[in-house]
């Protein structure tokens, strides 16, 4: 038993020398990931299902005038456990399909359809890098410019409290930015304007107007599909996939 808990701690040691480079200090296999995290979904459902019997057990009493009062009815709740793995994520089908919509321009009407051409070069940028960073959709909308280091292929992303980090992208990405960066201009007209991707106003795009075209071309899908959608798409396609989970492509520091 010893033995073990000094095993566990020698894995966890280089999450908490630098949290920030956990792609190079440790090898996060699937068996790693899944072994820690059935642990953690056993004990959370142990925490569910004692808090039922005991609340149960409460009302029992009560109801036998053994105590006034259940002690589970002042605001205690029951703890909700979600099973990670049951979480649907979007298959490579459904990528690809939305990435068919945007090219060919195949959904709504007419009319709809002629006002969406121009920003096709866009949409297109947008839902690549969706798919391919997991970025999350307030630090989609707030890129600039200067945030594209086209030489070493990177964007440079702003998160949550102002968390920094950078992500890669390959050719085919960056060749698609390009494209949106060319029509960009374009559509601009010489107006000044320093964000990445702009509206049909000619202004910073909107979280609603991103969460709208996520919408548009994903409502027929049988699930519900988000902005955030694509980033756990990103992160369980990736996890399946390769052996090293790229937890700093999230922009998530791992605290242990």
């Amino acid at each position: 038993m010893d033995e073990q808990r000094v095993n566990e701690q020698e894995l966890w040691k280089p999450l908490n020398a630098n949290p920030r480079m956990l792609d190079t200090q440790v090898n996060l296999t699937e068996d790693f990931l899944s072994e820690r995290c059935c642990a953690f979904l056993r004990f959370a459902k142990f925490c569910a299902t004692t808090y039922t019997a005991l609340k149960s057990f409460a009302d029992y009493l009560l109801s036998r005038k053994m105590i006034s009062e259940n002690p589970f009815d002042c605001g205690i709740k029951r703890v909700s456990v979600k099973d990670p793995l049951k979480q649907v994520a979007m298959t490579a089908a459904e990528l690809k399909k939305v990435v068919e919509r945007i090219n060919d321009n195949s959904i709504g009407t007419k009319r709809a359809n002629a006002r969406r051409e121009a920003w096709k070069e866009r949409n297109l940028a947008i839902f690549t890098l969706l798919m391919v960073t997991g970025i999350r959709v307030t630090a989609l909308t707030e890129l600039n410019m200067e945030d594209i280091l086209w030489d070493q292929k990177i964007i440079r992303v702003t998160d949550k409290r102002r968390n920094t980090y950078e992500c890669e992208l390959d050719d085919d990405s960056m060749d698609i930015l390009r494209n949106w960066v060319v029509k960009r201009a374009e559509l601009l007209n010489k107006r000044d304007c320093n964000a990445l991707f702009i509206s049909n106003r000619r202004t910073r795009i909107t979280d609603k107007s991103v969460r709208d075209l996520v919408k548009a071309y994903t409502a027929d899908f049988e699930k519900h599909i988000t902005p955030h959608k694509f980033r756990s798409t990103f992160a369980t396609l990736f996890y399946q996939s390769v052996l090293r989970f790229p937890v700093h492509r999230l922009g998530i520091d791992i605290i242990i």
